[in-house]
C-alpha cells in the first residue's frame, strides 16, 4: 500500500474518532439545557464531520483510480575515458646576455634571438606559431660583503624569451636542437596537449562511453532486485580537464649572475622526445526511473 493511501485512511479514522468524542461531550450537557438545542447542535457537528469524511473518502477513491504511487529511482555515476596522441606542443626558449652597458647587452641579445628565429623558419614554423613572451634589461650589482658601501653596477643583463605553440609535434627534437645551436641557453618544455578542435571531436565519444558505463552499472544493481530501467529522470556531466598547451611561463627575478654563468658550454643533441598519449575523462551522474 502506498504512503498516500495510508495517509488517507488515517484521516478517516481520525474523523470517526472526532465524531464519537463530539457525541460523548454533548451527552454530558446539563439536563436543564433544552433537548431541542442539544439535538440541533449535535446534528450540526455530525453533518460537518460527515461532510469531511465523505470528502476524504472520495479523494481516496479517486487516487486509487488514478493509480498514484511513489516513483522509484536509482542514481549511478559513469566514467568514460579516451587515450589520444597529443596534436599540439608548447616550448619556451630564451637567451640571456650580460654586457658592460645596457645598450650592448640588448644588441647582443637581439643578434642571438634573430639567429634563433631564423633557425625556426628553416623548420617550417611561421610567425603565428612563435611569439615573444618576455623581455627585460636590468643591472647586475656587486655588493660590499661588509655592507659598508652601496652596491655597484657591474654590467647589465638582457633576457629574451619566446614561446612556440605548434602542431608539428614530430619536430620537437629538431626545434630544441636548432635553437640551442643558434644560441638559446634556456629551454622550458616541451608541453604536449590537445588542440581545441581535437577536444571537440573527442567530447562526444567520451560522454557516450560514460553513459554506457553508467547504464551497465545500473543494470547490474537492478538485476539483483528483479528491476529494470524504465527511463531517465536527470543527467549531469562533469567533464575532466583536457590537457592544454602552456602558452608561456613567467620569467622573473633571475638571481645575480656572473659572466661565467652565461658562457657557452659544450652542446650535445637532445635525446628523442616521446609525446606518448593524453587521457581525457568525463563523469556523468544519471538518475534512472526503475520498476
Amino acid at each position: 500500500m502506498s504512503e498516500t493511501n495510508q495517509r488517507n485512511i488515517a484521516y478517516i479514522v481520525l474523523a470517526v474518532a472526532v465524531f464519537a468524542a463530539a457525541i460523548a461531550a454533548y451527552s454530558a450537557i446539563s439536563a436543564q439545557t433544552s433537548m431541542a438545542a442539544v439535538t440541533t447542535q449535535t446534528n450540526s457537528v455530525s453533518e460537518a464531520i460527515s461532510s469531511q469524511t465523505s470528502t476524504i473518502a472520495q479523494s481516496l477513491s479517486q487516487n486509487g483510480k488514478n493509480g498514484i504511487s511513489e516513483e522509484q529511482t536509482l542514481t549511478v555515476a559513469g566514467l568514460g575515458s579516451v587515450n589520444l596522441a597529443p596534436d599540439t606542443v608548447s616550448i619556451n626558449l630564451g637567451f640571456d646576455t650580460i654586457a658592460p652597458t645596457a645598450q650592448e647587452a640588448v644588441q647582443k641579445n637581439s643578434e642571438t634571438m634573430n639567429n634563433i628565429l631564423e633557425s625556426l623558419k628553416t623548420l617550417g614554423l611561421d610567425e603565428k606559431e612563435v611569439r615573444t613572451s618576455y623581455f627585460s634589461v636590468y643591472p647586475q650589482y656587486q655588493y660590499d660583503p661588509e655592507g659598508k658601501n652601496p652596491p655597484k653596477i657591474t654590467g647589465y643583463q638582457a633576457s629574451n624569451n619566446v614561446n612556440i605553440v605548434t602542431k608539428k609535434t614530430e619536430k620537437v627534437a629538431e626545434i630544441i636542437d636548432k635553437t640551442i645551436s643558434a644560441g638559446a641557453n634556456r629551454v622550458d618544455g616541451p608541453y604536449f596537449s590537445l588542440s581545441v578542435d581535437a577536444q571537440k571531436n573527442l567530447r562526444s565519444e567520451v560522454i557516450d562511453k560514460a553513459m554506457k558505463d553508467a547504464e551497465d552499472r545500473a543494470k547490474i544493481m537492478l538485476a539483483k532486485q528483479d528491476l529494470s530501467i524504465k527511463g531517465i529522470k536527470n543527467i549531469s556531466i562533469n567533464e575532466g580537464g583536457y590537457p592544454v598547451a602552456i602558452l608561456e611561463r613567467a620569467v622573473a627575478g633571475y638571481p645575480i649572475a656572473a659572466q661565467a654563468q652565461l658562457s657557452p658550454v659544450p652542446y650535445f643533441s637532445p635525446p628523442p622526445v616521446l609525446p606518448g598519449e593524453q587521457q581525457v575523462t568525463t563523469t556523468v551522474i544519471v538518475t534512472y526511473i526503475v520498476g
